[in-house]
């Protein structure tokens, strides 16, 4: 997927930086991973790694990724929801959710949703 942003009037349009290109391209295909469930809470959210019995308890922004993820959006889809939800820029918004997936990805919680 490519992504332009316009420049500013009369100029070309700027495209994506390298880390937005793959951002998008990680998210597009990602899900919990098989023994992994999801439930929100007050708090915002708990992830149940079903096989180790491990639990992880997720602040609110956090679960909002986890749900938007679930809800079967694209990466603009779910930034710009979560931009919108936390009144937050779109690169802080694609910078936390990358580090989030990185770390549920190291910790076997999400996958490729093509496996």
């Amino acid at each position: 997927m490519r992504v332009c942003r316009t420049g500013s009037a009369g100029s070309p349009p700027v495209p994506p930086s390298p880390f937005s290109l793959q951002f998008h391209e990680v998210l597009i295909a990602m899900q919990l991973g098989k023994y992994v469930k999801f439930r929100e809470e007050k708090f915002g959210g708990v992830l149940f790694e079903t096989q180790s019995e491990k639990v992880y308890t997720l602040n609110p922004t956090a679960a909002a990724i986890i749900r938007e993820l679930g809800s079967g959006c694209d990466a603009t889809e779910l930034t710009q929801r979560l931009a919108d939800r936390f009144q937050a820029p779109m690169d802080t918004i694609e910078r936390d959710v990358a580090a989030l997936i990185a770390d549920l990805r190291q910790k076997g919680l999400v996958e490729d949703a093509r496996s």
